[in-house]
C-alpha cells in the first residue's frame, strides 16, 4: 500500500464487510498517499464507511454524483465532497472528527444540520444556493469560511464568531460588509483599515485576512 496507508485487516474481518466496502478497499487501498485518499469521477462511489479501514487523516472526492452519505467514516479530519450534485448532507454530522468540510459546486440549499458540528475550523460552502447561513452561529470554532457564488443577504449571524480570520462572500447578494470588517479588525487585535461603508451585489470579492483587515 502507499506510504501512509495501513490497514489491520486480517482475513477473517475482510469476508465479513459487505460486498461494496470489500471492492473499493481493494480498488483503492494502493491509492492512499500520504494519509490521504483522492477520488475523482468514480460513478461506483456511494459512501464511505470503507476508508475507516485505512490510516488516513483526509478524504477528497470529486465529481462522484451517487453519494448517499448513509454510512460515513468515523475516524477522519479532513473531507471534500466537491461538485458531486449534493442537496442533503445531514448524514456528515456523523463525523465528528471533522475540522475541515468543504462540499462546495453542489446543490445546498438548508444548512440547518450544521449546527451538530461545532467542530470545524473551516467550512467550504461556495458555489451553492444558499440564503439563510443563521446555522452558522453555533461554529465558535471556524477560522475559514468561504460561502461565494451563493444567494446570501443577511451576514449579521457571523459578526459574533470571532475567530473567523479568512470569509470569502463574494457573489452574493449582500450589500453591506461593514460590520462584519469591524468584527474582524477587533479579533485580529489590529486597527481597521478603512474599507468602503457600502458594498454592492455586484462586488467582485470579498476577502478579509488578520493581517490585512
Amino acid at each position: 500500500m502507499g506510504a501512509g496507508c495501513t490497514t489491520s485487516l486480517d482475513k477473517e474481518t475482510f469476508n465479513i464487510l459487505t460486498p461494496y466496502d470489500q471492492k473499493m478497499i481493494k480498488k483503492y487501498k494502493r491509492q492512499c498517499k500520504y494519509k490521504i485518499l483522492s477520488i475523482t469521477d468514480d460513478p461506483e462511489i456511494i459512501d464511505f464507511c470503507f476508508v475507516d479501514y485505512f490510516d488516513l487523516n483526509g478524504v477528497y472526492i470529486e465529481r462522484c454524483n451517487n453519494i448517499s452519505f448513509e454510512k460515513t467514516p468515523k475516524n477522519i479530519n479532513y473531507f471534500q465532497a466537491k461538485d458531486c450534485n449534493i442537496q442533503n448532507f445531514d448524514k456528515v454530522t456523523q463525523m465528528q472528527q471533522l475540522v475541515y468540510l468543504d462540499l462546495s459546486y453542489n446543490k445546498i440549499t438548508d444548512i440547518s444540520i450544521i449546527v451538530n458540528m461545532p467542530g470545524l475550523t473551516s467550512l467550504i460552502l461556495s458555489n451553492n444556493q444558499i440564503s439563510d447561513i443563521s446555522p452558522l452561529a453555533s461554529l465558535n470554532n471556524l477560522q475559514e469560511l468561504k460561502l461565494d457564488f451563493n444567494l446570501i443577504e443577511d451576514i449579521s449571524v457571523l459578526k459574533p464568531l470571532m475567530n473567523l480570520g479568512c470569509v470569502w462572500l463574494f457573489n452574493n447578494k449582500i450589500t453591506n460588509l461593514e460590520s462584519l470588517a469591524q468584527q474582524m479588525a477587533i479579533a485580529a487585535g489590529q486597527s481597521h483599515h478603512h474599507h468602503h461603508d457600502h458594498y454592492d451585489s455586484n462586488l467582485e470579492y470579498f476577502q478579509l485576512q488578520p493581517q490585512n483587515v
